[in-house]
């Protein structure tokens, strides 16, 4: 199938436009989400993607495009090499990674001598760059609320037809994985359950490991690549919301 081109109205309020270290990508050529993040990174390095605060200080850390980018190729290598190989279900449909998690540890922000905030600084940051780098390994990635009982995960898990599922290594995702997974027992279906990577694993790494992790064939920009669902009901694969390449 050709890759289709969406028509886009005229940009009034281009973002970036005085920016020193922004170049937006193009409107007129069609790109993939991984790709955006490699353009940002070739083109924008220097430009920031994340700024988050940690620690009873408040330690400001920035984190530009260029450690992005890096970030999301080493850990699609670390997804391949956790997850292995998956069978595709047909050619026009890809393995389904799911991620059940809650990522990063409480910290602390200090805001005034009188007010101390709890922020949970990088799980945003991790889920974003794990969730990118699943895409990136050539898998359909599923992000799965915590809020679910056990049986509704099962069934999302079935009804997606996952193949595999990130887990966080804390003790309530551990048991909500292990209920739902055991709803599956004696039926012949087998998910891999596996540890996702820390946030140090994806961001505290030399630019030589991420530049030796492979390119993988990703997903085109008319194929399936995200599949978003809904607090309501969960009836089918057609109830759930799927975002193209």
């Amino acid at each position: 199938m050709a890759n289709t081109i969406p028509v886009f109205p005229a940009i009034r309020t281009p973002q970036g436009a005085l920016s020193p270290t922004w170049a937006g990508p193009p409107f007129d050529v069609p790109h993939t989400i991984p790709e955006l993040y490699a353009f940002n990174a070739s083109r924008s390095p220097d430009h920031p993607a994340f700024v988050y605060a940690s620690g009873e200080e408040g330690v400001v850390t920035t984190l530009y495009h260029r450690d992005v980018a890096a970030a999301i190729q080493l850990t699609a290598h670390t997804v391949v090499a956790r997850v292995g190989r998956l069978s595709r279900p047909s050619e026009i449909v890809r393995p389904v990674v799911a991620i059940l998690a809650i990522l990063g540890e409480p910290q602390y922000l200090f805001i005034s001598p009188k007010l101390t905030r709890i922020v949970s600084v990088k799980d945003s940051i991790s889920y974003v760059t794990l969730t990118q780098a699943i895409l990136r390994a050539g898998f359909v990635a599923f992000p799965i609320s915590t809020r679910n009982s056990p049986a509704a995960v099962a069934h999302l898990l079935r009804v997606a037809d996952v193949q595999a599922v990130f887990v966080s290594g804390d003790a309530g995702m551990r048991r909500l994985a292990g209920e739902a997974i055991e709803q599956f027992e004696g039926k012949g279906e087998v998910f891999k359950v596996v540890d996702i990577p820390t946030f140090e694993e994806m961001y505290v790494a030399s630019k030589g490991d991420a530049e030796k992790a492979t390119q993988w064939e990703e997903a085109g920009v008319d194929e399936t690549a995200l599949i978003l669902h809904s607090s309501g009901e969960f009836v089918s694969r057609d109830s759930f919301g799927f975002i193209r390449g």
